[in-house]
């Protein structure tokens, strides 16, 4: 079977937005990561990426961006992550169980906690990929 999801890298003026993976069954729970999650059925990739935002960290986001496509094959299963850049529109920021603390960090604070190894490698893959990191 192959999962379909949609993350991405969401801007505050030159602050991204990162959470803390809170799911036991996920390879980066405890790790910060960018917001995102998997395609409903009928659901639209884009509109995956508006959902998982507002309930991950309670936002709306403007000026979506589709940039990349990536491919993971695990010994349990094929998945394929669309990867968006968007920004900041409204809302107050607020977690829930899957995403703890959404935050919006400078870049400075994010190599902080890449130092620290509490950033999945495929967070920072991506942010390198876009010339964030």
């Amino acid at each position: 079977m192959i999962k379909i999801a949609c993350h991405g890298i969401i801007k505050k003026g030159e602050r991204i937005l990162l959470g803390l993976r809170n799911k036991p069954s996920c390879v980066f729970h405890g790790q910060y990561f960018t917001i995102g999650g998997g395609l409903e059925a009928g659901e639209r990739l884009e509109e995956c990426f508006r959902r998982e935002a507002m309930e991950e960290a309670n936002i709306h986001i403007k000026d979506v961006q589709m940039k990349r496509v990536r491919e993971f094959i695990y010994d349990r299963g094929h998945s394929l992550v669309f990867i968006y850049t968007a920004s900041y529109d409204k809302g107050d920021l607020l977690g829930n169980d899957d995403c703890l603390d959404p935050c919006f960090f400078t870049i400075d604070e994010i190599r902080a906690l890449v130092s620290e190894g509490k950033v999945g490698s495929t967070v920072i893959e991506n942010l390198q990929y876009l010339g964030e990191l």
